[in-house]
């Protein structure tokens, strides 16, 4: 197998991304690493571009002995909700340009899920067997509405998954286990069903008809499909873990849909076996797909935290829990890893995250690594493509694709045009062509679009072996050769 070396080298940075763009959150073979203070570098199976990834640290105020749990966005800030002790939860809201904390409240049994319609929306756990579902303004943090959530008894009730009116989740009778549909308007448990599995939900997401969910251990792990409608079963599929694996306590605890796909990544209670990340095909659930996951560093990555989709790219959160010890790992839908995140020499867990639309945001709990405090990474993934070298001959006009490396232009046959793709189409990403024939005809090369390369509109290459190598900044093409 040929051999592909991945450099990325980490830098701080001073300078505020800025974007507005709103973002819905819910919308590999193994490989070896290793890192130190300045490089972080990965080897996989053949050539890539190396781009810039650039990170930024705050340690949160009023987060010491703190643990994050989860974080909401609203398009322009986030909100992250952490336990601080003694049944307390503390909701802190962050510029997540400048990681500035703007503002911090503290709640008795409050945990935040989502944003939506200019609320954040969680549940409040109160009365030894109540709960109610909990409205908050996002400016000042306050509590804007409190029902108590009613419809069926309980002893207690989670929260799965959210599709713009009802909340999905399991909850346990005080004898069995259903699965609930929750309308956030009224607070009513409007449908309840058996829970297929007998138990309560571990991954859970929804495609906008179906609800998904995953139960079980080893081979004895099912992915479920409900109608989001009734909740009525419409399919069990089992995922032999242990066959896979050869692990019996492995479980797929985070589920993630994309579009076209549901995405699972396992978790071991008490094992060292690496995570694996499961693409079912949404209209083919026994057609699956998988990678495991590789070390970082000197640690196993062997559990999942969280899936982040920013409608682009996976990625994955992920710890050794002996330490523990986290690290983010960026894969494509096709389930390519792109790049591996980790800080050598502070380990810390990276136990939730979020997608700000420009950043990956991920909280980590308070430890001596820290100051004692949570801190906020943000991590700027810039656009990034995987060149495997693939080189074509041409004899005849040709219009480049993203997908495309080093064209070999024969024009022994007459004058040949070759147009690269727009800059905008293609930012970081390189091309060479070369010119292989002796002949005296000529290869043009022009942009689709316009555009330039170093200001002009178009590159002759006149003589065998002249060639041109070019990088596109997003906005023009530069000529590195």
């Amino acid at each position: 197998m040929p051999i592909r070396t991945r450099v990325v080298e980490r830098e701080h940075i001073v300078d505020r991304a800025v974007s507005t763009k709103q973002v819905d959150i819910n919308k590999i073979s193994v490989l070896n690493t290793y890192n130190n203070d300045s490089v972080l570098s990965l080897i996989s199976s053949t050539p890539q571009i190396a781009d810039r990834v650039k990170e930024k640290e705050i340690f949160l105020d009023g987060s010491e002995s703190a643990t994050p749990e989860n974080f909401a966005f609203d398009g322009e800030y986030v909100y992250l909700n952490a336990y601080i002790g003694s049944d307390t939860y503390r909701l802190y809201k962050i510029n997540p340009f400048t990681l500035q904390v703007l503002t911090y409240k503290d709640f008795s049994k409050l945990k935040i899920y989502f944003y939506h319609n200019e609320y954040i929306y969680g549940f409040q756990y109160e009365e030894s067997s109540a709960v109610y579902l909990v409205k908050i303004k996002p400016d000042n943090l306050s509590i804007t509405s409190k029902i108590l959530i009613y419809g069926e008894s309980y002893n207690g009730i989670g929260y799965g998954t959210f599709d713009g009116t009802y909340i999905y989740g399991s909850l346990y009778t005080g004898s069995d286990w259903k699965i609930y549909k929750l309308n956030i308007n009224t607070g009513e448990i409007e449908k309840t069903v058996a829970s297929p599995s007998g138990s309560t939900m571990m991954g859970v997401t929804h495609d906008g008809t179906y609800l998904y969910y995953t139960y079980g251990y080893g081979n004895n792990c099912n992915l479920y499909k409900l109608k989001l409608s009734d909740l009525s079963l419409i399919q069990t599929v089992n995922i032999p873990l242990y066959t896979m694996f050869n692990s019996t306590s492995l479980a797929i605890r985070h589920l993630c849909f994309t579009g076209d796909a549901i995405f699972g990544a396992t978790t071991e209670s008490g094992g060292s076996t690496r995570v694996a990340v499961i693409k079912f095909d949404i209209d083919n659930l026994n057609n699956q797909d998988y990678v495991q996951l590789p070390d970082f560093g000197p640690n196993v990555a062997d559990t999942t935290r969280q899936i982040i989709y920013d409608g682009e790219d996976l990625y994955i959160l992920v710890c050794d829990d002996s330490e523990p010890i986290g690290a983010c790992m960026r894969l494509t839908t096709n389930l390519t890893l792109k790049e591996i995140y980790w800080i050598n020499n502070r380990y810390q867990d990276f136990k939730c995250g979020v997608y700000d639309g420009t950043n990956i945001l991920i909280a980590t709990p308070t430890s001596s690594v820290f100051n004692n405090k949570i801190a906020i990474l943000k991590k700027t993934f810039l656009p990034y493509y995987v060149s495997t070298y693939h080189i074509i001959t041409v004899t005849d006009d040709y219009s480049v694709s993203k997908d495309n490396c080093v064209i070999l232009a024969d024009a022994s046959s007459g004058h040949i045009w070759i147009s690269l793709p727009s800059p905008s189409e293609v930012k970081n990403k390189k091309f060479y062509i070369k010119k292989i024939d002796s002949s005296s005809n000529t290869v043009e090369i022009d942009i689709s679009g316009g555009s330039t390369i170093d200001g002009s509109t178009s590159v002759t290459l006149s003589t065998q072996y002249e060639r041109i190598e070019v990088i596109s900044d997003g906005e023009q093409y530069w000529r590195l050769d």
